[in-house]
């Protein structure tokens, strides 16, 4: 009873010097965190990439903690941060857009998925005309989404350009390079003729990354990432971003918070844990992709290969100027859809899925989730697996093509041919030796 009475004691109310203490203690933590937010930033000036993907975060004083912790918490006392309710902002995700906005050269706000983050940049610039340049099936769904609620007409980039009708309020939407053949589009050149229309420029930069290009530096207005591929890099979350500049990322954060679409706080998390080493996962990715590309590109089976560092893809003369490398993910074509399919079938490695981006190489037959490609594409997204187990399994996986089979064919009659032979010479050789003993 004793021990009970004093443990649920009231405790004593501080004195005026603890309190004082206390106090002091307070500012000197707060002005020790302020003195190395200040001395981090200072050293980033001038960093690389790789440098500032792993310290641009600590220039937000609320933690020294070297690997920040998963906030899940949706509502937040009174604090000098500024964090009220995780619908608007929260600490982790807070940290996330820091580096994500740093890599690209801007400001980040992220969203639930890649898809969330497109009709987010719709909603905000509402334009009455799209001119688009878009291959992912997924944005032109969502274009068609927007399209149920207001008069929204879309035509080509290619036709604009060709016709210079870029006018004023137009949104351009560009996705280079392209998914999944990858055509890399001239942005210094559409941003010059938009830019001079009065249009904006919004860059879906998936297939790039902010290792390969920048967007922004080139002069565009909004660069988009679905953030679940190379960005997030482990298939292991859905989230996308939009980066900008300050004020426009402002008035993006206010919307989000009544469009409801806010990247979750275990997404925050992996998203900023992956943002680590996206440059380490992305070049070799890529390295990967140009070995096996020039290997497919040998091979008889194939017929046409998709990847912008070949001179014979379209794109390759602007990729070499604007893309420091080339993406890992690219598209290639059998000379059958049965062969297409044969081939995905027989992998051992690769696996069979439509995503991409991940540390794992992956593969898909393209038609089936969208019948606006060919029956013969399949498209690859290569992983850091060593590149020469990829292309072994590939090497298995590959059904003979026509020619080859044809090739085969014949060098098997030749051998019946000689084996026919070879019985006739030897009876000739024994005819002879009974005539002669004779």
């Amino acid at each position: 009873h004793e021990a009970s009475t004093t443990m649920f004691r009231k405790k004593e109310k501080p004195t005026a010097y603890a309190q004082q203490l206390a106090a002091e203690q307070a500012l000197e933590n707060t002005q020790a965190a302020g003195f190395r937010s200040s001395h981090v930033k200072e050293a980033l000036i001038d960093a690389k990439p790789e440098t500032v993907a792993l310290h641009a975060d600590r220039t937000i004083p609320d933690c020294t903690d070297v690997a920040p912790p998963l906030h899940v918490s949706t509502i937040f006392e009174e604090n000098p941060d500024g964090y009220s309710y995780s619908r608007y902002d929260q600490p982790t995700r807070r940290r996330c857009e820091e580096v994500l906005g740093e890599l690209e050269g801007g400001h980040c706000v992220t969203y639930a998925s890649g898809s969330a983050a497109l009709m987010a940049a719709l909603a905000f610039y509402s334009p009455a005309r799209v001119i688009s340049a878009v291959g992912y099936l997924g944005s032109r769904r969502c274009m068609d989404q927007y399209r149920k609620q207001r008069d929204l007409k879309l035509i080509s980039l290619q036709e604009a350009m060709e016709q210079r009708s870029f006018a004023k309020g137009d949104l351009v939407i560009v996705e280079s390079p392209s998914n999944p053949t990858c055509l890399v589009h001239d942005l210094p050149l559409i941003v010059e003729l938009a830019h001079a229309a009065g249009a904006v420029l919004l860059v879906d930069s998936t297939f790039a990354s902010p290792v390969a290009i920048r967007p922004l530096a080139c002069g565009a207005d909004m660069v988009m990432h679905s953030s679940t591929k190379f960005l997030g890099g482990h298939s292991d979350l859905l989230a996308g971003a939009l980066c900008t500049d300050q004020l426009t990322a402002l008035r993006l954060k206010s919307e989000r918070l009544y469009l409801g679409s806010p990247m979750g706080s275990l997404e925050s998390f992996l998203l900023l844990r992956s943002l680590r080493t996206l440059h380490l996962r992305y070049r070799r990715q890529s390295s990967n992709a140009l070995k096996v590309a020039r290997w497919l590109v040998a091979q008889a089976e194939v017929a046409t290969v998709w990847h912008p560092s070949l001179p014979s893809h379209p794109s390759h003369e602007v990729a070499a100027r604007l893309l420091d490398h080339p993406p890992p993910c690219f598209a290639f074509e059998m000379h059958s859809e049965e062969a297409a399919m044969q081939l995905v079938r027989s992998l051992r490695l690769i696996h069979n899925v439509t995503s991409l981006g991940g540390v794992e190489s992956t593969i898909d037959w393209r038609y089936k989730h969208d019948q606006t490609q060919p029956r013969t594409l399949l498209r690859i997204s290569v992983g850091i697996e060593h590149h020469r187990d990829l292309i072994n399994d590939l090497r298995q996986a590959l059904p003979p093509s026509s020619s080859t089979e044809g090739e085969n064919n014949q060098k098997k009659k030749k051998k019946k041919k000689k084996e026919t032979k070879k019985p006739d010479k030897q009876e000739k050789t024994k005819e002879k030796a009974s005539t002669s003993k004779r």
